[in-house]
């Protein structure tokens, strides 16, 4: 399939997220498309969903139930990870609940300026493609040494992008110091661009 987007279906899980896909799709689906039954091992090339895109997504899982709220069973690798200008390079992932609630897994490593990074969250949907999110774990390395999450993070992602208050982070403790730096980052991440981005 040249655009995944094109699938009324497709369109209705995640949308907005077009991409030539190939791959094993079993659908099963109730009456007027209720309690739709997903298996797919797919790949995919040039990915994008809201401020995210990926030259190539590999993604193998289960989608059980209501389209809006499934309940799934999801891991996912892939190349060519952009989020907005940020380069992220590979990345391995997973995502696992519903149909409100989410565990979400990613590790992302050989970006620019980012080297790597690691979240693990919980997730809620709120409609319209979009969810709230909160940490339970979040380190990150911009190429100054490790910080990692001074407390969980809440933040709501979707198409329009990635939207917080505040994100507080402790860097690795330099030789003799008893704590590390603190860095604090309020703002938004839009499809194309950092907005309002604001660094302590």
């Amino acid at each position: 399939m040249d655009d995944i987007g094109r699938d009324p279906n497709v369109a209705r899980l995640v949308p907005g997220a077009p991409g030539a896909i190939h791959g094993n799709l079993r659908v099963q689906s109730g009456p007027r498309a209720v309690n739709l039954a997903y298996d797919f091992d797919l790949d995919v090339r040039a990915f994008r969903y809201g401020p995210v895109r990926a030259e190539r997504l590999l993604a193998r899982g289960t989608l059980r139930g209501d389209p809006a709220r499934p309940i799934t069973r999801i891991s996912a690798s892939g190349l060519g990870l952009r989020t907005g200008t940020l380069a992220r390079g590979s990345f391995r992932g997973s995502l696992h609940g519903g149909p409100s609630e989410y565990g979400i897994e990613l590790a992302v490593s050989g970006g620019a300026p980012i080297r790597s990074a690691r979240v693990v969250a919980s997730a809620r949907s709120v409609g319209d493609g979009s969810f709230d999110l909160t940490t339970e774990a979040f380190d990150i390395d911009p190429g100054l040494g490790r910080f990692a999450q001074a407390a969980p993070i809440q933040l709501r992602a979707g198409p329009r992008g990635v939207r917080f208050d505040a994100l507080a982070l402790v860097g690795e403790a330099p030789p003799g110091a008893a704590e590390g730096p603190r860095v604090t980052v309020h703002g938004a991440v839009g499809p194309a661009r950092a907005e309002a981005l604001v660094i302590e």
